[in-house]
């Protein structure tokens, strides 16, 4: 049942975070963050086990993440990475 749940919680979040609310990936994962509960870049940075400097490049788009960050980055923020980053 609470797998139930969870699959539930996370299709709402792909219909939210992937609609036209949600243009791009900093505001996606900033909204994440913010419904998460996950105060700053500095704290998800901490929590994925990588620089502030470098998370901040992530969202900002100026690099493209591994998948092992993409990953930890989801696992963090309770979702999936389809949700955080699209089909990319």
């Amino acid at each position: 049942m609470e797998e139930k749940k969870e699959n539930q919680d996370n299709t709402q979040d792909e219909v939210f975070f992937n609609s036209n609310h949600v243009k791009n990936r900093y505001d996606r994962i900033v909204a994440m963050m913010l419904d998460r509960e996950v105060k700053n870049i500095q704290e998800l940075a901490d929590k994925c086990g990588v620089s502030r400097s470098l998370m901040s490049q992530v969202l900002h788009e100026h690099i493209e993440p591994t998948d092992s960050l993409k990953l930890k980055m989801a696992e963090v923020l309770n979702t999936d990475t389809l949700v955080l980053f699209g089909g990319k």
